[in-house]
């Protein structure tokens, strides 16, 4: 993926960091047992949207784009598949 998008040394840095950051978040959350599931739900939401933030912040316009039409291509080759 990193090849297809062009992205910098820098860039495949932040980005496992930022994964790994959302992991961590998303494993805390899933831990913890005084959370209803509605509000476990609500929380990997936040923390989710707040990760796709983040990776725009990262890549360029150029590569935003990129990245939408590989996910539109494997979407498609997913509901493609019986």
């Amino acid at each position: 993926m990193a090849a297809k998008l062009g992205l910098s040394e820098a860039q495949v840095s932040q980005l496992k960091t930022a994964r790994e950051a959302t992991r961590d978040q998303i494993r805390a959350v899933r831990a913890d047992t005084t959370l209803s599931p509605e509000d476990k739900h609500a929380r990997m939401r936040q923390i989710l949207a707040d990760s796709k933030q983040q990776m725009q912040k990262i890549l360029t316009p150029e590569q935003q784009a990129k990245l939408q039409e590989l996910r539109a291509e494997r979407q498609q080759e997913a509901s493609a598949t019986p």
